[in-house]
């Protein structure tokens, strides 16, 4: 497995980003994926949000500290 960059942020940062229903949700999707990465859409669809500007707004909050994309898929990050 290669190294990945994690985003270092602040813990009142960090805390913000996980006091969010949504964002809880993504990660612990992505934790009980059989296979721990998922498209974009499999993604929004597992976790139950239909519109997919609201969930690319969590989504992103998590991307570089809990959340990373690889081949165009989204996987945990070590943080996460």
């Amino acid at each position: 497995m290669s190294e990945q960059f994690v985003q270092q942020v602040e813990p009142e940062e960090a805390f913000a980003a996980l006091a969010d229903e949504t964002r809880l949700g993504i990660l612990q999707t992505l934790w009980k994926s059989d296979t721990q990465t998922m498209t974009f859409s499999e993604l929004r669809r597992a976790v139950g949000i239909r519109d997919p500007g609201q969930f690319n707004y969590h989504l992103g909050k998590l991307v570089g500290q809990f959340v990373t994309k690889v081949d165009g898929k989204y996987r945990l990050t070590q943080g996460g």
